[in-house]
């Protein structure tokens, strides 16, 4: 694909694409770090036009600030005139608003022994900013974290207890946080199995993950922010001509 965001950039001024011995991949130069993010971020939007189920390893740390900020500058103001313009002027299609809920993450590094629940680590980071921040699917992502377990003896032990636990439940009974979840995501890996099966893309299939079923015996009331905005949201953004329940 010929990059037309890379295009404009080097026409405003950009440093030519540079080749340096032994690399394989150009190189485009900016004036600046928030500048550099900005630009990231219209060539990610423009790949992502392209390929709305495409497989990311995006970075974290510092280095990604501005980038992360742009993304979701962007997106959130996507239908605003001012940022349409600004995307127009930048190379990328206005008219074709991505939905990054069809990506695959990749999570490419993490500190060692690290608890993945620690602020300091790669996968809060990528949960924060990328999964939340962005929107993307945690059904599609593949991340570095195995239960906050540090090593292959306790992920033994964890693998035996989970498979102790499934042999003594009982029908019916209220799952522990950590087998809730490990259901919810094969449950969302079954339903885009059985959509695509029909021929339905999964960038069609959303799952809200709604918070006011827990399984209990009695469930809880749904909240605005938790179990109605999320559905209001997703109305906005698909606009249905019908709607079914």
């Amino acid at each position: 694909m010929v990059s037309r965001v890379e295009k404009i950039a080097l026409a405003r001024g950009a440093q030519k694409k540079l080749t340096l011995s032994g690399e394989k991949i150009g190189v485009i130069v900016v004036d600046s770090f928030p500048a550099l993010g900005t630009l990231a971020a219209l060539r990610f939007l423009e790949w992502l036009q392209e390929n709305s189920e495409g497989v990311v390893s995006l970075p974290t740390g510092k280095s990604p600030q501005y980038f992360i900020r742009e993304v979701t500058r962007f997106v959130a103001g996507w239908r605003e005139k001012s940022i349409q313009r600004e995307l127009a002027e930048g190379g990328v299609d206005h008219n074709c608003q991505p939905d990054l809920r069809g990506l695959h993450f990749v999570q490419i590094d993490e500190f060692y022994p690290i608890n993945p629940k620690q602020h300091n680590s790669f996968y809060y980071f990528v949960n924060k900013y990328y999964l939340k921040g962005f929107g993307l699917n945690p059904a599609k992502a593949l991340l570095i974290a195995i239960y906050g377990e540090s090593g292959f003896e306790k992920l033994k032990e964890r693998i035996e207890l989970l498979l102790k636990y499934f042999i003594e439940a009982y029908p019916g009974q209220k799952d522990t946080a950590a087998v809730q979840k490990l259901k919810g995501m094969t449950r969302e890996w079954e339903a885009d199995c059985l959509w695509g099966y029909f021929g339905w893309s999964s960038k069609f299939v959303r799952h809200l993950r709604l918070g006011f079923y827990k399984g209990d015996l009695f469930t809880q009331d749904p909240t605005f922010k938790r179990d109605i905005l999320p559905v209001i949201r997703l109305l906005e953004y698909v606009l249905p001509a019908a709607l079914c329940i």
